[in-house]
């Protein structure tokens, strides 16, 4: 099974590969279609996370016309962070939030196209799957089980509607990892 959505990021690109390398397998899947064509599998046309105004030029520009909104996301506004000159709004994730013991407050983060020029850079940054989240050191800080990255992505990904129905497809490593340790 393939899952995700190669126009979403590009490969990075290092060092000296052979033509094609930079494309990833859903990439040589598709071929020279924008979309998962009917043949080869399932293209989710609809989205649960994008303002209106913001899937149609998506839609338009990435997606052959093909993805469509969830009715309800025309209410979505960014709340909050009002444009103004000279700032900079940074917006946390839920993981930061719970390492840091609640001292980072998570971002509940949509944008909707402002009346002024606005200019947004996406940097995501995230740990390897297979590491390890433990409490920090932090005074006032409440203390949590340790868990693997991978486990909390798979988690919070499968929560989203578009991912309904998959949770039971991957089991928490976490979890393996402590039976293996119990069974020797």
């Amino acid at each position: 099974m393939l899952l995700g959505d190669p126009q979403q990021l590009d490969q990075p690109l290092k060092g000296t590969h052979p033509p094609g390398a930079e494309r990833s397998e859903l990439g040589h899947l598709l071929g020279d279609h924008a979309v998962m064509p009917d043949h080869l599998g399932l293209f989710m046309e609809r989205t649960w996370r994008l303002h209106p105004d913001v899937c149609e030029f998506t839609s338009e520009v990435f997606y052959e016309r093909r993805l469509t909104w969830e009715p309800s996301l025309a209410n979505q506004a960014l709340h909050g962070v009002p444009p103004a000159d000279g700032t900079l709004a940074v917006n946390f994730g839920e993981l930061l939030e719970r390492w840091t013991g609640g001292r980072v407050r998570a971002t509940r983060h949509r944008v909707v196209a402002p009346k002024t020029a606005r200019f947004s850079i996406p940097f995501f940054y995230e740990p390897r799957v297979d590491a390890e989240i433990a409490p920090l050191p932090l005074a006032g800080a409440e203390p949590f089980e340790p868990f693997l990255y991978g486990d909390y992505l798979w988690e919070a990904a499968t929560n989203f509607v578009e991912m309904s129905g998959i949770k039971h497809l991957r089991q928490p490593r976490r979890a393996q990892a402590s039976i293996g340790k119990k069974a020797s």
